[in-house]
């Protein structure tokens, strides 16, 4: 069994302390389990913390080691500025040191001021465990603040779902159930298109399976199809493309935002990108996951600036690197731009509503505003667009599959239904 001591105890509890609480991330330096080294580029006070088993007092070729591990860390994140230290090597009354980069602290010593200020709450995570029996009163948090402490790298998000509780995401779970959907239906999509080829064409038989379709949405009401449409995929390519995206994509956020939030901010994203399709474009058959994708790429985009992961350049210009293909590959023939866009934007807006970030408390109310008035003009948007095109052709194929298959009352209610509408919109 581990024997647990109070300084280990101590270093854990203060790394969870600014990982939870101010956002900051923890970087492995080999295997020195004396230090902890966290970063976090938007505080530009203190990017850097370090938390030390080891004395204020080290001697000089330690200290050396110590400010160059310090100067790496500020090179990779490209700011600059000095670290906080913090000693659980002893516990008492001592006196603070300053000296060049560094300032130290030790549990027990009192906090200056100035650090309060950026920190208002450290001075109680310093006061110190006050006797008692560590092994019966630490080992649970102790193992849980261990394991959270080696296996999260980044900060996450509170989470609507668990009003302020975090969940601990270890694998995308989310993200594989959103791709194993696809792949299901792309399988019975492509056995459907086998069994009827030479019949009836692939379009139809995606219609019939749940994709986008103006002349179902509107003329019989399936609204549904706004959300089964992004589990469509036209062909193997379009699968292939939209997976990777969604896994690179999916598994990040939802390992900041947790399962529940980031399934939530997919579908979402992709079905008011569904309702972008509907509002600008004329009767077209639209399937796949790209604008749900496009929605985790916005909550994505307002996690770097939360963060601040947005100031590191490597990370900085593989965004925008990203951004700028999949702007240029939405106006690629065949591409809905709609989509793509209406997801950007509600993936950024859950985003920034989700995140409790107190210098954002102006823009969140800003956000939250004008996505209930972009919303409210969509719906006009909606409720105005008229179907300029029909394809009885294509509407008469949906129903013959259904017919074959057995269901002969879908198939009849297709044919009446879309019939009528069509009668009354003058064809």
């Amino acid at each position: 069994m581990t024997t647990i001591t109070a300084k280990d105890v101590w270093q854990l509890e203060l790394t969870d302390f600014f990982i939870t609480r101010y956002g900051y991330a923890s970087v492995q330096v080999m295997e020195d389990r004396a230090n902890t080294w966290l970063f976090n580029v938007s505080n530009s006070r203190f990017p850097v913390v370090l938390i030390t088993r080891q004395e204020l007092t080290l001697p000089q070729a330690n200290r050396a080691s110590a400010d160059g591990i310090h100067l790496a860390i500020l090179n990779q994140i490209r700011v600059n500025g000095p670290r906080l230290e913090i000693c659980v090597g002893s516990y008492g009354e001592e006196e603070i040191m300053q000296q060049g980069k560094r300032i130290g602290l030790m549990p027990g010593a009192p906090c200056p001021s100035d650090i309060l200020e950026i920190f208002p709450d450290l001075d109680k995570a310093l006061q110190g465990i006050n006797g008692g029996n560590l092994q019966k009163r630490y080992t649970d948090a102790y193992n849980k603040v261990r394991e959270d402490a080696q296996n999260r790298m980044f900060p996450q998000v509170d989470s609507i779902f668990r009003k302020g509780k975090r969940e601990q995401v270890k694998k995308p779970y989310a993200t594989v159930i959103l791709a194993v959907m696809c792949v299901v239906m792309f399988a019975v999509s492509w056995i459907l298109a086998q069994r009827f080829s030479g019949v009836y064409d692939a379009t139809s038989v995606e219609v019939f399976l749940g994709a986008y379709y103006k002349a179902f949405v509107i003329g019989l009401h399936e609204w549904w199809r706004l959300l089964t449409a992004l589990f469509m995929h036209v062909n193997l390519v379009h699968l292939l493309g939209n997976m990777m995206a969604l896994y690179y994509l999916g598994s990040f956020a939802e390992r900041v935002y947790g399962h529940k939030a980031m399934a939530f901010i997919t579908l979402v994203s992709g079905i008011i990108g569904n309702l972008f399709v509907y509002a600008v474009d004329n009767n077209i058959v639209g399937c796949g996951m790209s604008g749900g994708i496009y929605g985790i790429m916005g909550a994505v985009m307002v996690y770097y600036l939360h963060t601040g992961l947005w100031k590191i350049k490597r990370l900085r210009n593989s965004f925008i690197t990203m951004l700028v293909l999949n702007v240029l590959i939405s106006f690629f023939p065949g591409i809905s731009w709609a989509a793509h866009l209406g997801g950007f934007l509600s993936g950024a807006w859950i985003a920034l509503i989700l995140i409790k970030n107190p210098k954002w408390k102006s823009l969140r109310i800003h956000v939250i505003a004008s996505g209930v008035i972009l919303l409210a003009g969509l719906v006009v948007l909606c409720t105005r667009s008229k179907l300029d095109t029909v394809y009885f052709g294509t509407d008469l194929q949906v129903a013959s599959i259904a017919d074959e298959i057995g269901l002969e009352s879908y198939g009849e209610h297709i044919i009446e239904t879309i019939t009528e509408f069509y009668h009354s919109l003058g064809y």
